[in-house]
């Protein structure tokens, strides 16, 4: 669970990262669309027989599948507990985890001691601008 007082910047990464980082559809992807799913849940994604809400979801709109998924962390949700759910989201499609800056070296050592491999996937760092514009940098 997100510590109180976290939910309202975690939403508002979402809908900048989503944005920014996932602008579809676009002259070069036409047939791409973003989901958020916060503060609403949107747009599922299919894990065996369930259904499950990772923060952003982009589907290819002709095959009308899903082909990338982020999930943005805030300081109380880098941790092994939701650790096992990058692992997850990993094994499904093209995976972008998106964390609070600062917080790099303890994800990498999440990873390591829990053994993800986060392959065909990205490890990105957010922060929030003195004018609360985000800024997103590799982690």
């Amino acid at each position: 669970m997100r510590k109180k007082g976290e939910e309202e910047p975690h939403d508002k990464a979402v809908a900048e990262i989503a944005k920014v980082e996932f602008p579809y559809p676009n002259k070069s992807y036409p047939n791409r669309k973003t989901y958020a799913n916060h503060p609403e849940r949107n747009m599922p994604v299919k894990k065996n027989e369930e259904l499950v809400y990772p923060d952003i979801v982009v589907v290819d709109t002709e095959k009308e599948k899903p082909e990338m998924i982020g999930e943005v962390e805030t300081a109380s949700t880098v941790s092994e507990d939701h650790a096992v759910q990058w692992k997850e989201f990993s094994s499904l499609h093209t995976f972008f985890l998106y964390i609070p800056k600062n917080y790099a070296s303890e994800v990498r050592r999440i990873l390591n001691s829990m053994r993800i491999l986060l392959a065909y996937s990205a490890v990105r760092a957010y922060e929030f601008d003195t004018q609360g514009k985000i800024v997103i940098s590799i982690a």
